[in-house]
């Protein structure tokens, strides 16, 4: 699975109708957002199959940027059902996102 780039308010939906979600709020200037982008490629590859992964570029959607309250990229928001039930801001390490996506698929599957 590759990291899905959302272009739209539309794909957004479609991408948030998937049980467990990790969007990537960034830019292509953003130096620390090209940090992050191999961390997202093997999160994508540990996860992919269980869990959405996307981009949103804030300069390109800007309407999804200021409506989950984007202020600072990267933004990463893990979603539980369409729900909010994390978020991190800034350079992350693999493993603080992976956990957050462990956590919610854990309780996908009732654990």
């Amino acid at each position: 699975m590759a990291v899905l780039d959302i272009t739209s308010k539309d794909e957004f939906t479609r991408f948030m109708g998937s049980d467990v979600a990790l969007v990537d709020f960034s830019a292509p200037w953003c130096a620390p957002c090209r940090a992050m982008d191999p961390v997202i490629e093997k999160l994508c590859a540990t996860y992919g199959k269980q869990a959405a992964i996307g981009k949103v570029d804030v300069d390109r959607l800007r309407e999804m940027a200021k409506a989950f309250g984007i202020q600072s990229i990267p933004t990463f928001i893990v979603f539980k059902t369409g729900h909010e039930i994390n978020r991190f801001i800034g350079v992350q390490r693999r493993e603080v996102l992976a956990r957050s996506l462990e956590s919610a698929l854990s309780i996908s599957e009732g654990k």
